[in-house]
C-alpha cells in the first residue's frame, strides 16, 4: 500500500542521508590523517636536518681535536728539541769556559 511505500522511501532517504554523513566524515578523516601525514613529513625533514647538522658539527669538533693533538705533539717534539738544545748549548759554554780558563793560564 502507499503508506508502506513512504516508510520505506523515508527509510531510505534517513538510510542515504546517514551514508552521505559517514561518507563525509571519512572524507574529512581523510583530509585529517593526510595533513597530519604531511605535518609528520615536515617534522622528519626538519629533524633529518638538525641531525645533519650536528653530525657536521661532530665532524668538525673531532677534526679540531685531532688538529689539537697533532699541535700539542709538535710542540712537546719542539720542547723537547730546545731542551736538549739548551743542554748542549750549555756544554759548549762549559767547554768553552774551560778552554778560556786553559789560555789564560
Amino acid at each position: 500500500d502507499l503508506k508502506t511505500l513512504q516508510r520505506q522511501y523515508d527509510a531510505l532517504v534517513a538510510d542515504f542521508e546517514r551514508l552521505q554523513k559517514t561518507m563525509a566524515d571519512i572524507n574529512d578523516a581523510k583530509v585529517s590523517v593526510e595533513q597530519n601525514f604531511m605535518d609528520k613529513d615536515a617534522e622528519v625533514t626538519r629533524y633529518s636536518f638538525t641531525v645533519s647538522k650536528l653530525e657536521q658539527e661532530i665532524r668538525s669538533k673531532d677534526e679540531l681535536i685531532e688538529a689539537t693533538k697533532d699541535l700539542q705533539k709538535k710542540a712537546e717534539e719542539a720542547a723537547k728539541k730546545l731542551t736538549e738544545d739548551l743542554v748542549n748549548a750549555r756544554k759548549a759554554n762549559e767547554q768553552l769556559q774551560e778552554c778560556t780558563n786553559i789560555n789564560s793560564l
